[in-house]
């Protein structure tokens, strides 16, 4: 009796080690193809952000558009960016949805402000939140990390006396890099 019950507990835990096994050979063999598909479409998400970026430095700098126009063209850039986020809402992130939505909100106001203090202080704050929103696409598809992994392996020393100087402003701005 107690040679059979061994032998059916066995089997029991046969039954759910395998099937721990078989949920997780399911999930490795999705994941490379999932991992693949966020990487095409966050790397897509940055290059809108990138034409947005130029969209918005048009917006503030152009004093010959109208107040119509500029506010046309953000209008334009904030739709495909919400656009692409929507139709991809499956693989993207929700907050950096939010959020790269909601970086060019009020761009086109900029150009009317006459303290240049505070003119400043607006288009520093529009190109923070888009070095954000970089950022956290970099995070989300993964390159980040694998960047620190292959620092880690590689271990490159460049020198230069550009990247050199490069060093130097980063360590007076006390920043680690562009992403940092």
């Amino acid at each position: 009796m107690g040679t059979s019950l061994i032998g059916l507990l066995g089997v029991v835990i046969g039954i759910f080690l395998n099937e721990l096994l078989r949920r997780s050979n399911r999930i490795a063999n999705y994941s490379t193809s999932v991992f693949e598909r966020r990487l095409t479409l966050y790397e897509k998400l940055f290059t809108i952000l990138q034409s947005c970026s130029r969209i918005a430095t048009e917006v503030i700098e152009n004093s010959e558009l109208t107040k119509d126009q500029r506010h046309e063209f953000v209008s334009e850039a904030i739709m495909e960016v919400a656009q692409f986020c929507d139709e991809h809402e499956l693989y993207i992130d929700e907050e950096l949805t939010i959020h790269c939505v909601s970086i060019l909100i009020g761009v086109e106001d900029i150009h009317y402000i006459k303290d240049k203090e505070g003119k400043e202080v607006e288009i520093k704050k529009f190109r923070s939140q888009l070095l954000s929103a970089k950022r956290m696409i970099r995070k989300a598809s993964g390159i980040a990390d694998l960047d620190d992994l292959y620092r880690s392996i590689i271990n490159p020393k460049y020198v230069s006396p550009i990247i050199e100087y490069y060093r130097e402003l980063k360590k007076h701005r006390g920043i680690k890099g562009k992403w940092e």
